[in-house]
């Protein structure tokens, strides 16, 4: 307890050193002495000596302007007095005062008195040094002028009102203040600096980041606590620099309405600005389209004579579909004609492929967005062996016979002969050389190989596995 009371002193000892200013006395009075006094922040958060993070509704610093010898020796004995001064019955439950300077650094003193008894009366001017010094001992003395410039020439204060409290009070009014009063004839006073009027003004609903579709119009609203507010929307295209007052629809009202041609990952934020002319700014909200999602055709393998079929899906509204046709599926693309060729299906006829790849260019028409799938190779079956040739080992002056069987459509047949099986291939004009079987004769053979290639319509070919043809 003892500990709690040296701090609120503290506290009281640096609430009056907020309080610089002119002062009229008798005609024999030298001039006021001078205090500067400027607000530091509106709705921020400050530390506490012990550590705790506390909120502001906002914060002032008093700065005492060094006196001349006369003002000092004149206005020494004067008692000082930081006043508080608001148009609403405030209790203990509504807020709190904060303060601090140079011995706590850039720490502050909480002073909070939690009851429900009122503690400042509407209109009345509250004098929150004295007031906390009695709090705590009925016996305190007031803080004169001199403690003032010896202790204490530069301090800040704050004040926090509850969310609760500003939302019921949107009138609010509160002046801050520091006086000077002649303590022979406490009806002189005068202000040291000038007085801080303050109005509540914050944001009570903050716009929501959103995500919509192409052609849908997105909607950002934000609500305030104050009076006599107007609303400018403004828009960045990085949501940090180059903001400027942006002319769709809403944008001088608490919503604003966004068509799809203007947004695409774009930032917006409202300014707000109350009678008193303070101003508060929104958080920043992102507007995005709903990118549509393509997925990709198929590589296919088919036979002869078939349709082939691509579709390109994707989920979105007032697409466009271009397909394309390259030869190596890299470079050379260009707009094909072929059947659905404007749709999400593309249907290739047998004639029309052969390793060749086809790609889609999908197109929202409502935000210019354009999607291209990945490509789709079409290659067609070729023949294929479904009787290979075999070694044989015949004797002299007989005839080997070698035998293929194979599928596909208007096959020809092309037999193959070499020397060493690997290189020097050449066309046989032995019987059966196009045919399925090829005949050898023994005079013909001794250690040779032979491999047949067949060829089917389309011009596709295969070759049969080589043999060896020896002599027994």
């Amino acid at each position: 307890m003892k500990t709690r009371i040296l701090a609120v002193l503290l506290v009281v000892v640096m609430v009056v050193a907020l309080v610089p200013a002119n002062v009229f006395a008798a005609e024999t009075a030298p001039a006021r002495p001078e205090a500067i006094a400027t607000v530091t922040g509106r709705d921020i958060t400050v530390t506490t000596v012990d550590g705790e993070q506390v909120p502001a509704t906002f914060t002032m610093n008093f700065k005492a302007v060094e006196p001349t010898e006369e003002q000092f020796e004149y206005y020494k004995k004067w008692y000082a007095d930081y006043v508080l001064t608001v148009n609403k019955d405030v209790t203990g439950m509504d807020g709190y005062l904060i303060g601090q300077y140079d011995w706590y650094n850039t720490k502050w003193l909480k002073i909070a008195v939690e009851t429900e008894d009122v503690i400042i009366k509407a209109n009345e001017p509250f004098k929150v040094m004295y007031n906390l010094a009695q709090s705590f001992d009925e016996n305190s003395t007031y803080i004169s002028y001199e403690q003032i410039i010896n202790s204490v020439k530069d301090f800040d204060c704050g004040i926090y009102f509850t969310p609760e409290f500003l939302q019921n009070n949107p009138d609010l009014k509160v002046t801050l203040e520091l006086r000077i009063y002649n303590l022979h004839n406490m009806s002189e006073n005068y202000r040291i600096g000038r007085a801080y009027n303050f109005y509540p003004l914050f944001v009570s609903q903050q716009p929501e980041s959103v995500t919509v579709k192409a052609g849908e119009t997105a909607q950002l609203s934000v609500a305030a606590i104050g009076t006599g507010l107007t609303y400018r929307w403004q828009k960045s295209n990085d949501g940090e620099t180059n903001w400027y007052n942006t002319t769709m629809t809403g944008c001088n009202t608490t919503t604003l309405e966004v068509p799809a041609q203007e947004y695409n990952d774009v930032y917006y934020r409202c300014l707000i600005i109350d009678g008193h002319n303070q101003r508060v700014t929104s958080e920043i909200a992102k507007v995005t389209m709903e990118e549509f999602t393509v997925e990709s055709p198929e590589d296919v393998t088919a036979n002869p004579n078939d349709i082939v079929e691509l579709t390109a899906n994707a989920t979105g509204d007032n697409l466009s579909y271009c397909w394309q046709k390259s030869n190596d599926g890299e470079t050379g693309w260009y707009n094909t004609t072929i059947e659905g060729c404007k749709t999400a299906t593309l249907k290739v006829p047998a004639v029309k492929y052969n390793d060749v790849y086809y790609r889609c260019v999908i197109t929202d028409n409502t935000s210019g967005t354009k999607k291209i799938t990945e490509p789709a190779k079409i290659t067609l079956n070729g023949p294929k062996f479904t009787l290979q040739p075999e070694n044989v080992t015949a004797a002299n002056n007989t005839v080997a016979q070698l035998n293929v069987e194979a599928t596909g459509d208007g096959l020809s047949y092309c037999w193959q002969k070499s020397n060493d099986g690997q290189s020097g291939w050449y066309n046989t004009s032995m019987t059966g050389c196009k045919t399925p079987s090829l005949e050898v004769t023994a005079v013909k053979y001794n250690d040779v190989y032979y491999r047949c290639v067949i060829t089917d319509a389309y011009g596709q070919k295969a070759t049969s596995q080589i043999v060896k043809v020896t002599l027994g």
